[in-house]
């Protein structure tokens, strides 16, 4: 019964929005993006308490908000950790031991609405600032990103080339955020009507036009060079998104795997993770 309700409640939701839409777009548009940009998880769990407190706790301030950053070593490399969409720096547990602390500093932030970062709601643009300001914080000019955290990173690099990163490291990325946003809509079943309505709105709401957000149209600012590691059985972020990321970022290593799915934790990838690195 639960699998049920879980099922049907999303589309549910989008016939309520498409209904509503139709008598009041603007507030509408406000409260499904207010939906779609809330996560349901990604807040530290007890059992992840442990091996997060091994970190030293601190904070960067990005426009007025302030991210919780996990500080994990003193000596090596700073290396810049950014998860992904409702998760937290504890998915970086298995790269760093794989990776050790004799080479390296693992500087992890929490995004927002994510984590210890105290915030409710999730933004691009703001995350990729953040990663920007952390970056300048802690001299990090290698950053890695997962998922929507690798999109993030690498629009943080084409937008803040001023924080000097140098290599970008983009772990099952999306190309777009209108690609994950159309997933969104078809998951609630949104009627085409308030699909336009949303993109249309979009600037007024978030201050950017939703294709700038695309890595066609930002691609070629990335002076970074990279890596672009995907799965072929990503079912997420389809592998699609690794081709296009290849073709508008042409400073970037494409390397694709068939045993690793969307999460990527895989010791073949880490050991390309820091092949890249120290490269």
């Amino acid at each position: 019964m639960k699998t049920h309700w879980q099922k049907l409640l999303p589309l549910l939701i989008g016939k309520a929005l498409s209904l509503a839409g139709l008598m009041a777009p603007k507030k509408t548009v406000q409260a499904s993006m207010q939906i779609f940009a809330k996560p349901r998880k990604g807040r530290v769990l007890t059992y992840q308490e442990k091996f997060l407190n091994k970190a030293s706790a601190e904070v960067v301030t990005s426009n007025g908000q302030e991210y919780h950053i996990h500080v994990f070593g003193e000596a090596g490399m700073p290396v810049l950790l950014a998860h992904g969409w409702e998760s937290n720096s504890w998915r970086w547990r298995k790269l760093m031991r794989y990776l050790g602390n004799e080479k390296f500093r693992y500087i992890a932030i929490d995004a927002p609405g994510h984590g210890k970062t105290n915030s409710t709601y999730f933004n691009v643009s703001e995350y990729a600032a953040a990663i920007a300001a952390t970056v300048s914080r802690y001299g990090c000019t290698h950053i890695i990103g997962h998922s929507i955290g690798g999109f993030c990173c690498l629009y943080a690099a084409a937008q803040h080339p001023e924080a000097g990163i140098k290599k970008v490291i983009s772990l099952a990325a999306p190309s777009s955020l209108r690609l994950i946003m159309e997933k969104y809509f078809s998951i609630i079943g949104l009627s085409r009507h308030m699909q336009v309505k949303t993109f249309n709105l979009f600037p007024e709401l978030y201050g950017i036009h939703i294709d700038d957000l695309d890595i066609k149209n930002f691609g070629a600012q990335i002076q970074a060079a990279g890596l672009i590691v995907h799965d072929n059985g990503d079912n997420i972020n389809g592998p699609e998104s690794a081709h296009i990321i290849a073709k508008h970022w042409p400073a970037a290593q494409l390397f694709l795997t068939d045993f690793s799915d969307h999460s990527l934790q895989h010791e073949t990838v880490f050991a390309k993770v820091v092949e890249h690195l120290l490269s």
